[in-house]
């Protein structure tokens, strides 16, 4: 599923901006259309994130994990036969066009529980800062369905730098304004509580 949400997200990218290119001769749209989908893509990485860890920690649905890396329980499924080889490829696909977004907003998320919590961030259970369904709520404009759908109307009033303008612009404003209000609200609830 996620590889084909790359694929075609890709391919939609690559197409939009190729015409742009090809239609004005300017070059500088293939930085405006990968820019664009480098945002596109850790927009949903961000929400997913945060959607995983969500229903991981409440047991809603265990079929994503929190970590996708390749596991040593994958590996001996793998060798003995548990695992088939093209569920073992896909993985490691997935793991190779995924992982750097996955640890990127790891990395964020972490960095942000620090200023949140400051240096009390080891010895708190994340069960307080994942558990926020207002912000899930929040979060979801930020799914590949939206990005796509900004496409979609903007192709359609042949306006598609406006669109990608939209996505980088918009969206990771949108994106860095949640996660400022995310730690500005859990930093004045940790204060009240101490």
């Amino acid at each position: 599923d996620s590889l084909t949400d790359f694929t075609v997200s890709f391919l939609v990218y690559f197409v939009l901006t190729s015409r742009l290119v090809n239609e004005t001769g300017d070059s500088w749209y293939w930085f405006l259309g990968s820019f664009a989908l480098l945002s596109c893509l850790l927009h949903c990485s961000y929400f997913v994130f945060y959607l995983v860890r969500y229903t991981s920690t409440v047991g809603t649905y265990l079929y994503n994990r929190v970590d996708e890396s390749v596991s040593e329980e994958d590996t001996k499924a793998y060798k003995k036969g548990e695992l088939s080889a093209l569920v073992y490829f896909l993985q490691r696909c997935h793991i190779f066009l995924y992982g750097w977004q996955d640890k990127s907003i790891e990395y964020f998320d972490c960095i942000s529980k620090e200023l949140a919590f400051g240096k009390n961030n080891g010895k708190l259970p994340d069960i307080d800062w994942y558990m926020d369904k207002t912000f899930l709520t929040w979060v979801s404009p930020l799914c590949l369905c939206t990005n796509n759908m900004v496409l979609v109307l903007f192709s359609l009033i042949d306006q598609i730098v406006w669109g990608f303008l939209l996505i980088i612009i918009v969206g990771n404003i949108y994106l860095l304004g949640l996660q400022i209000k995310k730690i500005l609200k859990v930093r004045k609830e940790f204060r009240s509580q101490a």
